[in-house]
This record gives structure tokens, sequence and C-alpha cells, in this order.
């Protein structure tokens, strides 16, 4: 599952929670996760931009 890469990458942590009468587990971004969020989108925020700007180019 994708959440177990994350977790062997550092990006998440996870608790399970047995209070209720059905357990479920809970994610956690961590420090490092939160990071390389905020990089991605940056790098997703300048490959838009750049696609605008290709567009706008065109016309």
């Amino acid at each position: 599952m994708f959440s177990s890469l994350l977790e062997g990458q550092g990006l998440l942590t996870s608790t399970w929670r047995t209070e209720e009468p059905r357990p479920r587990k809970y994610y956690e971004t961590t420090a490092l996760g939160a990071e390389t969020a905020g990089l991605l989108h940056s790098e997703w925020q300048a490959l838009g931009a750049s696609y605008t700007d290709l567009r706008k180019a065109e016309t």
C-alpha cells in the first residue's frame, strides 16, 4: 500500500486507535513529510507556470 511506502520513507507515522468498536489506523505527516510536501508543491506550481507561459506563447 502507498501509505506503507511513505512510512518507510519517514514521511508519515501511523497509530492504531482501538478504543472504538472498529479499530482504525490514523496517519500523521512528519516534519520531513511536511517539508517534502512543500517542495513538491513548489515544483508543481513552477510546472503550472511554465505550462501557462507555453500556452501564452502559442497565441
